[in-house]
């Protein structure tokens, strides 16, 4: 016969199982307390995301699904809020009619000059809501536009213009000495059209970007976005509720095909190489860390050091030369730093300071110049910079004279002024830092 239990028995047998599965939830508790941790600090974070991401897939896929461009939901839009204010910018404000009629004329005006769908047209404007209304406006006759960087010149300027293709290039007048050269002497044989490495943005490309900070930002339609650069006293003085897919590159599709890197992971997967170097707290949120390979971030740029190398060589006639990124304390990224072999004494350093001028972008010109009688080499003749790049600019480990970028002109860097850099006291040293 079975053997009944009892009912102290059940209950000591209760006791027992409630404590081995409190034991067991203790265990997993304290040994994977971390792990949970995180679940109960991010959960929020990640359901609203999931949440917010799939609105935007969905209206993503409406707009796909209707085979909309810009233009077409911009039209619904005026329809929508005639009168409701586009842009603001200093004493003026445009109304989405107004943005509307002027991206037409804009539109109207390169058809009749021949331009169609598929052509390139560069724009190289400053901040302005005519730089986004000539956008809207080309865009609406099927016009490719080529944003072109406002801190480009000479042949870094003509090389963004001839890799996208461009049949025409739309400047503003503030940049007209720059467009100069590309006139006198860049041999630029297209139309240019002035107004009172280009990156493809595409009509799909628009939407991914517009619609996911919509969604995921949670942006009402009464929300103003602002543009915060350049910095101004009244930055603060506001009540902003929040801040703020590849295409490829314009032009050969080489270009593209360089950025990819094949099989990383596992076979048959495509990963692009942004060349940034990024790490991950245990939050899951990402922070940039440093640039890799023959760049570095300076000012929220990407500087080529090949091709500050470049131009330095041709304007002081010096082939040893070498260019690096260089921390700076309390700052982000890394400032350029020039180290040349100068064996006669012969470099100039006025010709180099109102060269670099006119020839590189203000975030691209060295901060740092080191003049040396050499440069170790590899055994492949290749000049080293590693260790130069540890000692940066340290006067106290270095013997080799040291100039800052100061003013325009490179000073010799000495005692008080290194200090006053490693300390960052100061506007003048902000502005050396950031500016011109």
């Amino acid at each position: 016969m079975p053997t009944e239990i009892t009912s102290s028995e059940l209950t000591i047998l209760v006791y027992v199982l409630v404590i081995f599965v409190a034991a067991s939830f203790s265990y997993i508790a304290i040994k994977h307390y971390k792990i949970i941790w995180i679940v109960l600090r991010t959960s929020r974070r990640d359901l609203r995301g999931i949440f917010r991401l799939a609105r935007n897939v969905i209206r993503i896929g409406i707009v796909q699904f209707r085979n909309n461009t810009v233009g077409d939901e911009f039209n619904q839009t005026v329809a929508k809020y005639p009168c409701k204010t586009c842009f603001y910018f200093q004493d003026q404000s445009w109304n989405f009619k107004d943005v509307h009629e002027l991206s037409n004329k804009i539109g109207n005006y390169f058809s009749t000059q021949g331009f169609r769908k598929g052509d390139v047209i560069g724009i190289f404007m400053e901040n302005s809501p005519l730089y986004a209304i000539t956008w809207l406006g080309l865009s609406k006759i099927g016009v490719v536009s080529a944003l072109v960087n406002t801190s480009l010149r000479e042949k870094s300027l003509k090389h963004s213009l001839d890799i996208v293709n461009c049949k025409g290039l739309v400047y503003s007048e503030e940049l007209s000495d720059a467009v100069q050269y590309l006139i006198t002497g860049g041999n630029l044989s297209v139309p240019i059209f002035r107004l009172p490495k280009a990156a493809t943005i595409k009509h799909a490309r628009y939407f991914l970007g517009s619609l996911t900070a919509h969604y995921l930002h949670d942006i009402k339609a009464d929300d103003i976005l602002f543009e915060i650069l350049p910095e101004s006293p009244l930055d603060r003085q506001h009540s902003v509720r929040l801040m703020l897919d590849f295409q490829g590159y314009a032009g050969s599709a080489g270009n593209t095909e360089k950025k990819k890197a094949q099989n990383v992971i596992k076979p048959g997967d495509v990963v692009f190489r942004s060349g940034d170097r990024m790490v991950m707290d245990e939050l899951g949120y990402f922070y940039f860390k440093d640039r890799c390979g023959d760049t570095f971030r300076w000012k929220g740029e990407n500087v080529s050091t090949t091709e500050v190398e470049s131009v330095i060589a041709s304007i002081t006639q010096l082939k040893d030369c070498i260019v690096y990124g260089v921390l700076i304390p309390n700052t982000d990224g890394r400032a350029g730093m020039a180290a040349i072999v100068d064996q006669n004494n012969c470099l100039d350093l006025e010709l180099l300071s109102a060269n670099i001028q006119i020839k590189l972008p203000a975030y691209a010109r060295p901060l740092f110049l080191r003049l040396t009688k050499e440069i170790d080499k590899t055994e492949t003749h290749k000049m080293k910079k590693l260790h130069m790049q540890e000692e940066g600019f340290d006067i106290d480990r270095i013997s080799d004279p040291i100039y800052f970028y100061q003013g325009g002109n490179y000073v010799l860097l000495q005692k008080p002024l290194y200090h006053q850099i490693l300390a960052g006291e100061g506007e003048l040293f902000t502005f050396r830092i950031g500016g011109s």
